[in-house]
């Protein structure tokens, strides 16, 4: 599995702002992510985008089934 961390926004960062981003996420029988949604953020749209696309870029081990 690949993991992307995101970009803290600069703006957050100089004015010292923290928050949080729930998401959800389908990923294909391949291991790609195919489909993001924010489900909550806090504050809103501060980190969305970054925490988007960050995800987008995840990668999983392909699904086996029986070997």
């Amino acid at each position: 599995m690949r993991r992307v961390t995101p970009d803290y926004p600069s703006a957050a960062k100089k004015d010292g702002i923290s928050g949080f981003v729930d998401l959800e996420v389908t990923v294909s029988k391949q291991g790609n992510v195919d489909d993001v949604t924010v489900t909550q953020s806090t504050p809103p749209d501060m980190f969305d985008k970054a925490a988007v696309a960050a995800v987008r870029k995840w990668k999983y081990d392909p699904r086996f089934v029986d070997g």
